[in-house]
C-alpha cells in the first residue's frame, strides 16, 4: 500500500521550516529549514539605495516563494511527490502583502522596486504606531463592544494599521493595491488560485467577527474620509475557520512542483496560534507560551472574559473556542541583540575558543548566578510592550546599575524581566477569572535554554511542560493538512480526532525552587513598581523619542 503524506510549513521572521509525517501514523519523516534571502529588511531595500525611517520592517515576498519550492523539492527528493496528499500553512503575523490585479506582489514589479510602501510588512513594522493610535480612539467611540474584545488597544502589528499607512502616505500604491493579505492567506492564494481567507488571523489583527463580519464602511471612514469607500474591496474573498479546505494545487503549481493537482491545501493559520494543533490541544484552560524571537500567549477557553492588552478571538486557534492571545514583542531579539553587540571582546574570545557561540556563552555564565543575585531589575520594552500595556513607544530599561555591573547580571536581569513580564500576563487572565490548568512552553528557546525555563518556572510559581517536538508550527500546519484532507470546514471534533490520532510526544518539566520563588516575588514587586510608574504614569520614554526625531532632523 502506498505511503501518503503530509507536508505543514512554518513561515516564521527569518525562515520557513517544513515537516513531513506519515498521514496514517504521524510519523515524521523529514524536518528542514530554508532562510529568506533577504531576511528582514529595516535599513534599506535591496536596492542598496532606499533608505528606510526607524520602525520600519520589511521583507519580500518573493523570498516567501523561492523558500517554499526548495522545500517541497527538499520533500520530493525524500518521498515521491505522488505520495503527498495535503498542505498546511503557518505564518508570522500579521505580515502584509499587497498584490496587484495580476496577483504578484507589488514590490516585484519595476515600478513599484525602489517604493517601500510596496513591500511586504512584517508582524513587527512598528511604523504604523500612530495609525494604530487612531484606529484605537475610533474603535473606542464607534463599537465599545468589538474595542473591549481587543482588549482595548489596537496594535500597529495588526493588518488594518498598516493598510491606512499606505492609504495616507502612499496613494498610488494603494490605488493599485488590488488586495491586502495576510501572508497566510498569500501562500494558499498562491498555491491554490482559489482566494481564501482565514477567520483566525483576520480575527486576531482586522476586527473580524464570524458573526458580524469587518467593521462598517461609516467605521473606515471615520478615521480617514474615504478609505471606507474602498477598503473592502481589496479585502474581499471567503472567509473560512482554520482546518477549512482552501482548495487544490493548481494545474500551474503542480507542474512546477511535480506535486498532484488534487493535494488539498488547508486555509492559512498563524504561526503561533497553530501551535494548539501541534500540540493536540483541543480543550479548555492550557496556556501555550510560543518562544522564539518574540513570545506569543495562548490560551484556549470556553470564556468570554474580557482582559485589557489581551485579544479574544473566537476560533482564533481551534474551531468553536476562544483563543485569548496576548504577547511580548521581543524576547529572543533582545537576547541576541545584547549577546552580539555589547559583549566585550574578551567575551567573544572565549567563546571562540569553546567553539560556542556569544549567547550560549554568556547564557553559561548567568547560569551560574543565585537568584537575586545580579542586583538588578529590567523593563523588558526594547521593542515596545504589546501586552498588557500595547504601547510601542516604551523602551527598555536597567535599574541598579554600578560601577561593579557584570554583562552577565544585565543579561540575566533581561531573563528575569522578560518572565516578571509573562507574570503580568498571567495575572491578566487570572484576575478575570479564568483558570489555567496546564502551562507549555514551545518555540526556537524552551528546548535550547534550561537557565531560562527554569527561571521562568520560578518566576511564575508553575509547572512548565515542554513538548519534546522540533517544531511545533509545522506540525500544528500538518494536522491542519489533515483537518481539511478530510473535512471541507474545519471543526473542534475535527481537530480532536486528527490530533488523537496523529500527536504524540514527551514532556520535559521544570518545577519551581521554592526558595527562587520567594526571592522572586520581592523583586516582581520592584518590577511592578517600575512597570506600572514608568508604563502607565509617565511619559518619559515619549518625550526621549520626540527628542531623538528632533536630533535626526
Amino acid at each position: 500500500m502506498k505511503r501518503a503524506v503530509l507536508l505543514g510549513f512554518d513561515f516564521g521572521t527569518l525562515s520557513c521550516r517544513l515537516t513531513a509525517i506519515n498521514a496514517a501514523s504521524g510519523e515524521i519523516i523529514l524536518e528542514c529549514e530554508d532562510k529568506y534571502l533577504h531576511g528582514v529588511i529595516s535599513d534599506v531595500l535591496p536596492d542598496g539605495e532606499t533608505e528606510l525611517n526607524a520602525g520600519w520592517n520589511l521583507q519580500d515576498a518573493d523570498d516567501y516563494i523561492k523558500t517554499l519550492f526548495n522545500l517541497i523539492r527538499a520533500a520530493t527528493q525524500k518521498v515521491n511527490a505522488s505520495e503527498i496528499i495535503a498542505i498546511g500553512i503557518g505564518f508570522t503575523n500579521c505580515t502584509l502583502v499587497s498584490l496587484g490585479a495580476d496577483g504578484r506582489p507589488l514590490s516585484s514589479m519595476d515600478e513599484f522596486q525602489n517604493n517601500p510602501y510596496a513591500w511586504t510588512k512584517l508582524w513587527k513594522h512598528h511604523a504604523a504606531q500612530p495609525y494604530a493610535e487612531r484606529i484605537e480612539r475610533a474603535l473606542g467611540l464607534f463599537d465599545y463592544e468589538l474595542y473591549c474584545d481587543c482588549g482595548q488597544v489596537v496594535s500597529s502589528e495588526w493588518l488594518f494599521p498598516k493598510v491606512l499607512q499606505i492609504f495616507e502616505e502612499a496613494p498610488d500604491v494603494y490605488a493599485h493595491t488590488d488586495l491586502f493579505l495576510e501572508a497566510a492567506d498569500y501562500i494558499t492564494y498562491f498555491l491554490t488560485g482559489n482566494l481564501v481567507r482565514n477567520e483566525a488571523t483576520l480575527g486576531l489583527n482586522a476586527f473580524y467577527n464570524p458573526r458580524k463580519g469587518f467593521p462598517s464602511e461609516d467605521f473606515f471612514n471615520s478615521i480617514s474620509p474615504g478609505w471606507g469607500k474602498s477598503i473592502f474591496h481589496k479585502m474581499r474573498g471567503k472567509i473560512l475557520p482554520v482546518g477549512s479546505r482552501a482548495g487544490y494545487v493548481s494545474k500551474e503549481i503542480a507542474g512546477l512542483t511535480g506535486l498532484r493537482q488534487d493535494v488539498v491545501v488547508a486555509v492559512g493559520h498563524g504561526d503561533s496560534e497553530i501551535t494548539a494543533a501541534g500540540l493536540g490541544i483541543t480543550a479548555p484552560e492550557s496556556m501555550i507560551m510560543v518562544m522564539g524571537t518574540s513570545t506569543c500567549f495562548q490560551v484556549l477557553t470556553n470564556s468570554d472574559a474580557r482582559i485589557r492588552g489581551v485579544s479574544k478571538i473566537h476560533g482564533g486557534m481551534i474551531p468553536g473556542l476562544f483563543a485569548f492571545e496576548s504577547g511580548q514583542p521581543s524576547t529572543g531579539d533582545t537576547l541576541s541583540w545584547f549577546s552580539e553587540n555589547m559583549l566585550p571582546a574578551s567575551y567573544f574570545i572565549e567563546a571562540e575558543q569553546q567553539n560556542i557561540s556569544s549567547l550560549e556563552y554568556i547564557t553559561g555564565l548567568a547560569q551560574a548566578m543565585k537568584p537575586g543575585e545580579c542586583g538588578l531589575v529590567s523593563l523588558d520594552w526594547f521593542n515596545g510592550n504589546r501586552s498588557i500595556l500595547m504601547d510601542y513607544s516604551l523602551r527598555g530599561l536597567i535599574a541598579g546599575l554600578s560601577l561593579d555591573t557584570t554583562p552577565q547580571q544585565i543579561f540575566r536581569a533581561f531573563v528575569e524581566a522578560m518572565a516578571f513580564g509573562a507574570k503580568k500576563i498571567f495575572n491578566s487572565h487570572l484576575e478575570a477569572g479564568m483558570d489555567i490548568v496546564k502551562t507549555y512552553a514551545v518555540g526556537g528557546i524552551p528546548l535550547k535554554n534550561k537557565m531560562m525555563m527554569q527561571i521562568y518556572s520560578d518566576i511564575l510559581n508553575r509547572e512548565i511542560y515542554i513538548p519534546i517536538i522540533s517544531n511545533t508550527s509545522s506540525s500544528g500546519a500538518c494536522i491542519c493538512a489533515s483537518v481539511a484532507l478530510k473535512n471541507p470546514i474545519g471543526t473542534r471534533s475535527a481537530f480532536e480526532a486528527e490530533g488523537k490520532r496523529l500527536v504524540d510526544y514527551d514532556l520535559l518539566t521544570y518545577s519551581p525552587d521554592p526558595r527562587a520563588v520567594s526571592i522572586y516575588e520581592k523583586l516582581f514587586d520592584v518590577y511592578s513598581c517600575l512597570h506600572d510608574s514608568l508604563g502607565r504614569a509617565s511619559s518619559i520614554f515619549a518625550r526621549l523619542s520626540e527628542i531623538q526625531k528632533l536630533s535626526c532632523g
